[in-house]
């Protein structure tokens, strides 16, 4: 047996869905139609029959954000392995690094210098960042 509540809830999850539905609509651009399908998401259909997902402006920003961000962390590690490297060597000389900290900044900025280049260049053809997250 169904209760009255449960067919009241139904019937406000039907009503709900279909009112933004309708608040997405369709909208007609250079002789597309696009559907709207949520704030984010834009999803147009040509008249090939193609469909094409677009993400809105705020998420691959927010995309672009994320994946510089990764490419910092692993630039900020490529330093501190270069330091560590370079403090070895110099350690087995007999020498050793007075003030760590300008030595960090100079092997961080060598490192975020060379990281992208290097990237660019293997088979990856662009950072590690951009492959994971901007797909």
């Amino acid at each position: 047996m169904v209760d009255k509540e449960e067919v009241e809830m139904v019937n406000n999850e039907v009503e709900v869905g279909e009112a933004n539905k309708e608040e997405a609509g369709n909208y007609i651009k250079d002789n597309k139609i696009i559907d709207a399908v949520d704030e984010d998401t834009i999803v147009e259909k040509h008249e090939d029959g193609i469909v094409k997902d677009q993400d809105g402006k705020v998420v691959k920003f927010i995309k672009r954000v994320l994946a510089t961000t990764m490419d910092q962390i692993i630039s900020l590690a490529l330093a501190l392995g270069l330091l560590l490297l370079f403090d070895g060597i110099l350690k087995l000389t007999g020498f050793y690094i007075v003030s760590r900290q300008p030595m960090f900044l100079i092997m961080y900025v060598i490192a975020n210098i060379l990281y992208t280049p290097i990237c660019e260049s293997t088979k990856l053809k662009g950072t590690i960042g951009k492959k994971t997250i901007l797909k």
